[in-house]
């Protein structure tokens, strides 16, 4: 799955709720922003392993998929922890989002 799948699924997919996207190593930024936009009742995100995923991605998808519930972030090196230290530590997010 790359950038341009995503697109598809932001433009194709509004009613998506769960998604599994481990190991996907072509998956940015950019594709955190399709899905993000195009996927807001979306629930549940695996990105675990995919390498290019940075802060930004993930708080794009924070901001505007206000349903996640489980955010799963294994192994992302582009996500820093100072980012994940204050999504942790946001009252707001951590009573709705569980970041592992």
């Amino acid at each position: 799955m790359c950038s341009s799948s995503c697109e598809n699924l932001g433009k194709h997919c509004h009613k998506l709720r769960h998604l599994n996207l481990e190991n996907c190593s072509a998956i940015t930024d950019r594709a955190m922003k399709y899905i993000g936009e195009g996927c807001p009742l979306l629930t549940y995100l695996n990105i675990s392993w995919c390498d290019n995923v940075q802060d930004r991605g993930v708080q794009h998808l924070l901001t505007h998929c206000p349903n996640l519930e489980t955010l799963i972030l294994r192994g992302c090196e582009g996500v820093g922890s100072n980012f994940r230290k204050i999504t942790e530590n946001s009252a707001t997010l951590a009573n709705r989002t569980s970041l592992r």
